[in-house]
């Protein structure tokens, strides 16, 4: 009785590993499956011929950015399937033109890539070859001769974000009185100086040029434009006055006003 009682639990036992065992068979098998599904699913969408690339559509506002020089360098890198086409790689290339300010590549499903470009906007020149954009950032594009009219900035190495806030500050205050900046520099020793449209030399040294440009700006209309045409220099290094040089009497050496 004992005997029979043993063998009946040993059959149990077999059976119970037997199920387990074919428990974890089935889930080898189940996972070798999903494996190899993988496997060719990430094959097929690797395939160049999957999904092909059929469009590429270029959005943004240009006026210096030529748009057949952006499509040369974006279609070597656009060739493949929607999976497999190298998106930073084409945005890099974009981003590195230099008239690109922002360039972001974004897939659209099926078969189509959006390339949205924000153009630099120069807002000055700084120096002989590069220009500005209104954040201070240097660009040297391969030609400047489409962007006439913009004025000339120097400054200490670094300086630029400085350099043209305050050109942006003084052509403000300078505009109220219908006068413009052609060239503005800040010099090693922090002095500025001012070259106006009308080509009249402005000397403003380091101290407060904001105050002494609204001391110009204030003078200007009742003392100095009536003989503007005659003016060449004008010096508001003074605490409390200002000195003028005038081209009409080349044997003056300056006409120095106080006040």
């Amino acid at each position: 009785m004992a005997e029979r009682s043993k063998r009946k639990e040993e059959k149990q036992s077999l059976r119970i590993w037997m199920q387990v065992r074919m428990k974890d068979i089935a889930g080898l098998v189940l996972f070798a499956v999903m494996l190899a599904s993988f496997v060719l699913l990430v094959d097929w969408l690797r395939d160049p011929l999957t999904l092909p690339m059929r469009t590429v559509k270029v959005e943004g506002e240009f006026m210096y950015l030529d748009r057949e020089q952006l499509q040369a360098v974006i279609s070597p890198l656009v060739e493949g399937g929607f999976f497999t086409v190298d998106v930073g790689s084409v945005q890099k290339a974009a981003n590195d033109l230099p008239w690109v300010y922002r360039a972001s590549v974004h897939r659209i499903w099926p078969d189509s890539l959006r390339i949205l470009v924000e153009e630099q906007q120069p807002a000055a020149r700084w120096g002989e070859h590069e220009l500005l954009n209104e954040h201070g950032e240097i660009f040297r594009p391969e030609s400047r001769g489409g962007v006439p009219g913009l004025a000339l900035l120097h400054g200490p190495e670094g300086r630029e974000k400085y350099v043209i806030d305050r050109y942006l500050d003084m052509s403000d205050a300078l505009a109220t009185v219908g006068l413009g900046i052609a060239a503005l520099v800040q010099d090693e020793r922090r002095a500025w100086h001012i070259q106006l449209t009308n080509q009249v030399q402005i000397e403003l040294g380091r101290t407060d040029p904001d105050r002494r440009l609204q001391r110009f700006v204030r003078v200007y209309p009742a003392v100095l434009s009536s003989g503007v045409a005659g003016l060449e220099y004008v010096d508001l290094r003074y605490s409390n006055g200002f000195a003028i040089r005038r081209l009409k009497d080349p044997e003056d050496d300056g006409d120095k006003r106080k006040g």
